[in-house]
This record gives C-alpha cells, structure tokens and sequence, in this order.
C-alpha cells in the first residue's frame, strides 16, 4: 500500500486518513505519473515539431526525438527498455523526463489517427 509517510495514534485515524480526498488524489497522481506519464500524446511529427521549438543543443534534440522513433516504432517505452544496457536505461530516462517536462507524453499518437494531440489528463483531473 502507499501512502504519505505519517505517524497515526490508531487504526481508525491510518483508515481515515487513506480514505481521504487528499490521499486518492496523491495515490492517483502517483499511479498515472509511472504508468500512463506525464505529457499531451501527439502523434510523431507534432512531438518532433515541440522538440524544434525547444531552445536545446542540436545533439539532445536528436536524442529525444531518436527516443521518440524507438518507443513508436515498438510500440511502447517498456518494450524498449527491455532491450537497453544500464547505462542506456539512465540515458533513456533522463530523456523521458525530459519529453516530460516539456509536455510531450513519450508515446506517439498513431500517423494515420485522426486525432494530432490527445491533452494530458491528468492536468484536467487535477483542475476539476
């Protein structure tokens, strides 16, 4: 079970506790942010777009858009790190995060949906 570490007289106030709005929502966020992650999902080309934009060095925009072309072309971020040494799976988390901060969600949106940007959830869950 997870739950904010704090100190409880009883039972009752541990049960309390857990069943409060505060703690779903934490345990929600917590859940979505290593399941589903953080970011709008956008297909491929608008992610690429996003990357552009952003003012880095030639050679981490390369790097988080060749992270983009893995993850799409196996369909999914575990699928790729199961085939990443150590050392890679730190780099490639580090990019994760990264698309992350930027808001991009580092799985893509199929090339031939309809769909170009699907908002992140999560930003509208918290806003509600």
């Amino acid at each position: 079970m997870i739950y904010k570490k704090k100190k409880f007289d009883s039972f009752e106030q541990m049960f309390c506790d857990l069943l409060s709005k505060e703690q779903a929502q934490y345990i929600i966020e917590r859940y979505y942010k290593k399941t589903i992650m953080i970011g709008d999902y956008c297909k491929l080309k608008e992610a690429k777009q996003k990357i552009e934009v952003i003012c880095y060095s030639e050679k981490k925009k390369k790097y988080l858009m060749d992270v983009l072309v893995m993850i799409a072309k196996a369909r999914g971020v575990m699928k790729v790190k199961e085939k990443l040494s150590k050392e890679e799976k730190i780099k490639f988390e580090k990019a994760l995060k990264e698309l992350q901060k930027i808001g991009i969600n580092p799985v893509t949106l199929p090339r031939r949906s309809k769909i170009n940007c699907i908002p992140n959830l999560l930003e509208n869950y918290v806003n509600s």
